[in-house]
């Protein structure tokens, strides 16, 4: 995989990129660096990334970075360009203070799930909830609830999550129409809410 990291600070790029190197199971081959939107617009047609990681500041038009894959890092939320990332199928909306795993979370992802900063998610809320009915209350779900959610949110169908947990397609299917209730989401907005809590055991699992 072929990374770009896009940042206006040396040191950012600089800690992204060891960051990225430790992460064995991401496969990185080579990782590009650009701080201007001028050079980012440049390095997208030369370096052709697999992945990009970049600055909220240096995206200009967010249509140029690869459909599906791409992470903005922002210091404050933006709604056109969340929306914007919504729409290009993003991988993933962080904070500039988001741990390590989230950016790693969102470089394995599978499928077309999407990691927002939990930290964001107030402002996911008031911005796209439905009369603000949408809720990031993950403890009114149990812990089986969570554990399908969190794989939902990485993108698993209902047969690869009942594969995952060893569980029947038919309990799969009980635990997302109870959790979707409880949450008060359609299941096309679970993506929208910040990454579920998860044990450490289930992260480490890869995705099916």
């Amino acid at each position: 995989m072929r990374i770009l990291i896009a940042d206006p600070r040396a040191i950012v790029r600089r800690g992204l990129k060891a960051m990225i190197g430790e992460m064995q199971d991401v496969g990185c081959s080579e990782v590009g660096e650009v701080d201007t939107p001028q050079r980012l617009t440049g390095m997208l047609a030369t370096f052709l990334p697999d992945m990009v990681i970049a600055h909220q500041s240096l995206v200009t038009d967010i249509t140029l970075l690869p459909r599906g894959r791409f992470v903005i890092v922002t210091p404050q939320p933006d709604i056109s360009t969340f929306l914007a990332l919504l729409a290009r199928g993003g991988r993933g909306y962080l904070s500039e203070q988001a741990p390590y795993h989230w950016l790693r979370e969102a470089l394995t992802m599978s499928g077309e799930g999407l990691v927002i900063d939990p930290a964001f998610g107030p402002w996911i809320k008031e911005h796209l909830g439905r009369n603000g009915s949408i809720s990031v209350d993950y403890e009114v779900l149990t812990p089986r609830e969570l554990e399908v959610l969190y794989l939902m949110h990485r993108g698993f169908s209902d047969k690869a999550i009942a594969t995952h947990l060893s569980i029947a397609g038919a309990t799969v299917r009980t635990h997302v129409a109870s959790l979707l209730r409880k949450l008060k989401v359609e299941r096309d907005e679970v993506r929208w809410l910040p990454v579920p809590p998860h044990t450490s055991s289930l992260y480490e699992q890869p995705p099916v």
